[in-house]
Parts: structure tokens; C-alpha cells; sequence
């Protein structure tokens, strides 16, 4: 099903090149630690709103985040509306505290004193289009939780806190550092930022080119490097929740034949992103292999729908017994249910088409041939071959249905799934 790295213990498909994941074990960055509470039940499911949650997570982000999104683009609306970027895309900061008569947004929303004010800037500006009170106030709920979450764990907010509280001067500035510590210090490379790692400067002192710099209060916007160690964290709270660092000049390469970090030699952008995407065993379980994947596409139908293919693996292969159960390729019994036997007849009937048929469907070829090989025959039992494609099986029945003034049985029909009192299909 899938190759696993020697290095790393990466998952690949077995036509992936063997370096993809660690460039032969060049790349070896700490594993990220898993979320806290409560978003680890809104990702996994446990919580009741996981639902909601994970249906709109880029909207709970976008509330969160500290740093605005930037790009040339334009705006097209009517019966699909479509937003599309020009040239590159770069994210911008401004300062810590709003200036004289304006509302803090983004990392400003973090420094109001009232924690419940937070939270509904933050509902408001994020979901101002949603004016069901019910939904508003779970919304509301949950971003006070999340806020509590990154108030006590993600350490840019600390620290800025902190520097607030440390200096009471208007004209300061907090600098982060763009490549962390001297590439000769690798202790805590890539650990989230603690106290002492931005720096508090007066707004006369000097900083580097790459560096970001948040002013006390200012009405200017900053454009961040996109090569700098914070601008994963700072965009993207709820994926870095700790504030950990992202990619930047700074990461030395490691030796697997020395097991020593190569100081003169640095991972490269590519490199580092492939490494965070794959996903990895934890320990190696070569010797009981029990793992099953799943993979699926989501395509946008002509009228706006989403339409989604799934493909999952299981471990042991699926029997056809187990297959009937789930779903048929057969006309349901009438005089048993009858609504499911309607909702076949009017949505799961291929065609009809072919000899004796309609001929100018754009399924038939040459005027007489279904491309989609209908109508199929009839078979006793379902059959799978070695690639785990399923022949259903379709048995002669003695009711019928009329479509076009013609009697059709199962041989026209498509698949539809059989759960007890559901009239759903596929």
C-alpha cells in the first residue's frame, strides 16, 4: 500500500522518489507537539462542535490571526462569486495598540483588557454576515475558548504581553529575531519563542533588514518576510499554537553517517515544507503492519455542489457478503418501500438508452452503443477481482418500472445504498 522511509519513517506511495520526505535523512526537525485543549477535540471529533468547527476553521483562524492578509486582486461576483489573486501574496503587521480613534484588529485584539470584549471583536469581525442568535452565541463560546487556549499557550502572545507590561514608554518597539539564534546555537532551534527571544528596543536603535518590527503604537503596516522563522505562527495561530517556528535561513542539515547537525550546510524551503507534510509512524511497526489509509478528491459541480470521491483501504479485503449489505445495484421491492423504489426511479436510472431506446443521449455511440456499457447484465452474485473492483450483483425480479412508455428492471439502474428507513443513494 505504501513505503515507509528508513530515515524518518515517512508514508509514501510507492512511485514517490525516496528522498521526498527527508532528503535521505538530511532533514531531521523535532515532531510537532499535539494540540491543546480544546482544540484537540474540535480536530478529532469529540467535541460537539467539531462539525461547525471544522466547516468553517478558516473563518475561526482569520479571527485569531495576527498578521492581514496582502496581494493584488480582483473580485467577481453574480451566480458564482470569485476571488482571485494577482501576483504574490504577502502577509502585513502593524502594531501592538491601535492609534487615537480606531478599533483594534488582528494582533491589537489580543492587548483588550476585557477578555469578553476580545471575543466579540473577534465574533463580530469574523462572522458579521451570521445573524442567528443561537449559532452566534456557540460561536461566541468557542472563541472565548480558543482565545483562553492561545492566551496560555502560544508564546508570541506572552511575550507581547509581557514586553507591554515590562515597558511603559509609547515609543518602543518589540523585535523578533528573523533567523532565531546564531546558526552555531542550535539548542531550541525550532522550539516555540520563550521571554528573552524578541528583543525590546527604542524606536532610534537598529535592527536587520529581515526582521520584524511591531511598534508600540503606530498606523503603519509592515510586510513580512516570507523567509522569516514567524510567519507560519503569526498567520496561522490555530496550526502553530505554541508559536513554533517556521522556515528559515537558520536550519542546519543533518549528517545520518556522522548522527551530527552539518552547521555549514541549511535545509532548503522545499525541503522543510515536505518534511512537515508527511505523515509518519511514531515507531517503526514494520513487523505488524495494521494501518489503513483513505484519500478523496472534492470536485465543484456546474451548479456550485460539492461531489466527492473516496477511495479506503481496509486491511482485510472485503468480502461481497459485507458488500450487499452496504450497498445495490437492485430495484428495491415496492410493497416494502416504496418511497426508496420513487426516489430510484426518478434519480438512479441510467439512460434509458440504447437499442429500443433513445438514441441521441450523449452516452451512446455510433447510434446504438452505451459508452457506459448499460443496460448490464444480470448477475447472481457480487463479485470483486484483484484490484478491489466490485461487479454488484443483479438478480431478474418480478417488478418492474416504466420510464419512456418501456418496462426496465435492475439492468438500467445504478448503485444506491441499502440502510434501514434511509433514502439516501449514491
Amino acid at each position: 500500500m505504501y513505503k515507509k522511509c528508513s530515515h524518518c519513517l515517512a508514508k509514501r506511495w510507492p512511485s514517490e522518489p525516496a528522498g521526498i520526505c527527508c532528503s535521505n535523512g538530511k532533514v531531521k526537525l523535532p515532531l510537532l507537539e499535539e494540540p491543546p485543549q480544546p482544540l484537540l477535540r474540535l480536530l478529532t471529533g469529540s467535541n460537539p462542535e467539531s462539525r461547525t468547527f471544522l466547516k468553517e476553521i478558516r473563518q475561526y483562524n482569520c479571527a485569531f490571526q495576527m498578521t492581514s492578509f496582502g496581494s493584488s486582486y480582483q473580485y467577481e461576483g453574480g451566480f458564482m462569486p470569485t476571488f482571485k489573486v494577482q501576483g504574490q501574496v504577502y502577509h502585513l503587521s502593524g502594531s501592538l495598540q491601535p492609534t487615537e480613534n480606531e478599533a483594534p484588529q488582528f494582533l491589537q485584539v489580543y492587548f483588550m483588557s476585557d477578555y469578553l470584549k476580545q471575543a466579540q471583536r473577534r465574533n463580530s469581525f469574523t462572522f458579521a454576515c451570521n445573524n442567528d442568535t443561537i449559532t452566534s452565541n456557540n460561536r461566541l463560546k468557542l472563541i472565548w475558548d480558543l482565545q483562553s487556549m492561545l492566551h496560555e499557550y502560544n508564546n508570541y502572545v506572552r511575550s507581547f504581553k509581557y514586553a507591554l507590561e515590562l515597558n511603559p514608554a509609547d515609543n518602543f518597539s518589540i523585535v523578533i529575531d528573523a533567523d532565531n539564534r546564531p546558526s552555531t546555537e542550535y539548542a531550541g532551534r525550532f522550539n516555540a519563542p520563550s521571554f528573552n527571544e524578541i528583543v525590546i528596543l527604542l524606536s532610534c536603535d537598529q535592527h536587520h533588514s529581515r526582521d520584524i518590527v511591531i511598534r508600540q503604537r503606530d498606523a503603519g503596516l509592515q510586510r513580512i518576510n516570507e523567509t522569516h522563522r514567524s510567519y507560519d505562527a503569526l498567520q496561522y495561530p490555530l496550526m502553530f499554537v505554541r508559536g513554533e517556528d517556521g522556515y528559515h535561513f537558520g536550519i542546519p542539515q543533518f549528517d545520518p553517517s556522522t548522527l551530527e547537525y552539518n552547521f555549514f550546510k541549511t535545509v532548503s524551503c522545499k525541503d522543510f515544507y515536505a518534511y512537515r507534510f508527511m505523515i509518519r509512524d511514531q515507531k517503526d511497526n514494520s513487523d505488524q503492519n495494521n494501518d489503513t489509509g483513505n484519500m478523496y478528491t472534492i470536485e465543484w459541480q456546474k451548479r456550485g455542489l460539492p461531489h466527492a470521491h473516496i477511495l479506503i483501504w481496509l486491511v482485510d479485503n472485503i468480502c461481497s457478503n459485507d458488500i450487499d449489505k452496504i450497498i445495490s445495484a437492485e430495484l428495491p421491492d415496492p410493497s416494502v418501500d416504496r418511497d426508496l423504489y420513487n426516489m430510484i426511479k426518478v434519480h438512479m436510472i441510467h439512460g434509458p438508452c440504447g437499442p429500443g431506446f433513445r438514441r441521441d443521449l450523449p452516452c451512446v455511440k455510433d447510434n446504438r452503443i452505451c459508452t457506459k456499457r448499460y443496460p448490464r447484465q444480470f448477475i447472481c452474485e457480487t463479485q470483486t477481482d484483484t484490484d478491489g473492483y466490485i461487479v454488484q450483483t443483479m438478480k431478474t425480479r418480478r417488478w418492474w418500472l416504466h420510464c419512456d412508455r418501456k418496462k426496465l428492471r435492475d439492468r438500467q439502474q445504478m448503485g444506491h445504498t441499502i440502510l434501514p428507513n434511509s433514502y439516501q443513494h449514491l
